[in-house]
């Protein structure tokens, strides 16, 4: 520019880009390092002899105290698992990420869950798990620590000549596709999910460890919760403790817990505890009024992206005559007769038969109806949640997707699927 120096423009360009190249570069190394930091712990991922030393001693160490351990004793949950699975499974990132899934627990149902313990039991087959809780086995399987869980479509992996196979998934209740793990770099440069044998172990205890997470919810665990809530909910706390003994409260959040439903909001639940506690006797009838002082963090559990809540509901004609018949039946109110029972369990089957695995699509029913549903569901085996229409917040839609009668059961194509109805006007 005429009239300005040129050496001190020379100077300015200079530093502004040296500063440029300095950012790029480190930019570049970050990039590498993450990419790197993947899979940090599958050696299938690195070039044969280029395993860090480091890394190598402290894993081997780990090895070597896993295999001379004894058998816990005293632990409320063991994972034991075979020399197979211990080889595909290196013992420190298996134990990290069993830490994590323990903490991510905690956030998602507000209940504190005892970090299991890893053994390695040479009496069981090479690829075989087993899950104890208190020392009682409630969770077993097999799979091959050399082979990988695809989450992902299967035609993916074709695209880029990845031949699967088709066997049972410790983490489903429907067959798994699986891939060799050598294949692990090429289904990862593609953008495939997949699971490790250590991803895959901390998958089958996320399902235990949330099915019995009532388990560890007792009087104690109540107590305990309470007095560190003192200092923020004091009176509430009093009030409550007032109408409730602590063993009918302890009941109700383990009823809450056990159909994964989150006890985080204790302000919430305590106001609802206040407003029922004097009322419902029993601790059942007393957890359906929890669950709508809850309704908005039931709803977001079970709605899509775009607040839509996906639903099989009953047939009116069938609803009124499950209504009718639990009217009449004082000293068991809460059940179904067996073949009426029989019947919508044979229609529930077939409508949960459509749906994709791990699909949040629910069951709505009449309150009235929602702890008999719920007990057939249970009865059945079924993976479906049961939802009462008082427990679906306004800001929510609902969907229709498949209708139950005792006569037929009507499944509706999502590109047919019935109407988005909002929440406020669909009771």
């Amino acid at each position: 520019m005429p009239g300005f120096p040129l050496l001190v423009f020379v100077g300015l360009a200079a530093v502004l880009g040296g500063s440029a190249l300095v950012l790029w570069r480190r930019d570049r190394r970050a990039a590498r390092s993450l990419v790197k930091d993947e899979l940090p712990e599958h050696e299938t991922m690195a070039e044969p002899g280029a395993s860090s030393g480091a890394s190598g001693a402290s894993n081997d160490a780990a090895e070597d105290a896993l295999e001379s351990a004894e058998r816990p004793r005293d632990s409320q949950v063991l994972l034991s698992i075979g020399t197979g699975l211990a080889e595909a499974a290196p013992l420190q990132p298996l134990r990290q990420r069993i830490e994590a899934l323990c903490h991510d627990i905690r956030i998602d149902l507000g209940v504190e869950v005892p970090l299991p313990e890893v053994y390695l039991d040479r009496s069981l087959p090479a690829d075989r798990f087993q899950v104890e809780l208190e020392g009682v086995p409630v969770s077993e399987g097999e799979f091959s620590g050399m082979a990988l869980l695809l989450q992902d479509d299967p035609v993916h992996a074709q695209l880029v000549s990845v031949e699967t196979f088709e066997a049972p998934s410790p983490i489903g209740s429907r067959p798994g596709r699986w891939a060799g793990r050598e294949h692990g770099e090429r289904l990862q440069d593609a953008g495939i999910g997949f699971l490790f044998a250590d991803e895959v172990l901390r998958e089958v205890l996320d399902r235990t460890l949330r099915r019995y997470a009532a388990d560890f919810l007792g009087i104690q665990e109540t107590r305990l919760m309470l007095e560190q809530l003192e200092g923020k909910y004091g009176e509430l706390i009093k009030e409550v403790l007032r109408i409730l003994p602590l063993q009918r409260i302890a009941e109700a959040l383990r009823l809450l817990v056990s159909e994964g439903v989150s006890i985080r909001n204790r302000r919430g639940l305590l106001e609802s505890m206040v407003e029922w506690g004097s009322i419902e006797s029993d601790a059942g009838r007393l957890t359906e009024h929890l669950r709508a002082g809850l309704a908005r963090q039931i709803s977001h559990q079970y709605a899509d992206r775009n607040r839509v809540i996906s639903a099989f509901v009953l047939a009116p004609a069938l609803e009124e005559q499950l209504r009718a018949t639990l009217a009449r039946q004082e000293k068991s109110r809460d059940s179904l007769p067996d073949d009426i029972g029989r019947t919508v369990l044979v229609q529930l089957r077939r409508l949960c038969d459509m749906l994709p695995e791990h699909d949040l699509t629910v069951l709505l029913v009449h309150s009235e109806l929602r702890r008999c549903m719920r007990r057939l569901i249970v009865r059945g085996e079924l993976q479906l949640a049961v939802l009462s229409f008082r427990e679906l917040a306004s800001e929510y839609n609902l969907q229709a997707v498949g209708t139950v009668s005792l006569t037929d059961v009507l499944a509706r194509p999502a590109s047919r699927a019935g109407a988005v109805t909002p929440l406020a006007t669909a009771s």
